[in-house]
């Protein structure tokens, strides 16, 4: 674009009219929750969006979901509902192996909630150690480890 800020700004009066903006983010909302309501039909033995719906559906409102980067995130991400104000414990910039490193923590931060990772098959390979830490102060994480057999995120990118 190449205009004057005045320009442009002129140039954005003479648009259609919009809706509101509580209206267009309520007709968002809405359309979020009918695609990630029911699951989605996949192939294979395991359908990773009933996984996340039933977690969604039987973990405590105040659960934590820790998870690294990878592919798998996606699941969580479109099927999960974070129904407590800082109950996702998540990397920010592709950090893989995050997911079960945060859940040791945040089970010893809060030792009477409910601390679930989910990582796929790299992102729990590398930090495996994590294990003897949460043994080691008996810490009652619950892992869940999305194999596909493939590393996909990590072939992907090399």
């Amino acid at each position: 674009i190449c205009a004057t800020p005045s320009a442009f700004v002129s140039a954005l009066d003479d648009g259609p009219p919009q809706a509101s903006g509580q209206a267009r983010m309520a007709a968002a909302h809405a359309e979020y929750l009918a695609w990630s309501e029911g699951p989605a039909p996949q192939t294979g033995p395991v359908n990773l969006s009933e996984i996340m719906i039933w977690l969604r559906a039987n973990l405590p409102t105040d659960a934590f979901i820790c998870n690294g980067a990878g592919g798998y995130a996606s699941w969580i991400h479109r099927f999960f509902r974070f129904r407590s104000f800082a109950s996702h414990v998540a990397p920010t910039s592709a950090t893989m192996g995050y997911g079960v490193p945060a859940a040791v923590a945040m089970q010893r931060l809060f030792p009477d909630r409910c601390v679930v990772a989910i990582a796929g098959d790299g992102d729990f390979l590398m930090n495996g150690q994590e294990f003897a830490t949460a043994v080691q102060y008996d810490l009652p994480i619950i892992v869940i480890v999305l194999d596909n057999g493939s590393y996909g995120s990590i072939r992907m990118s090399q």
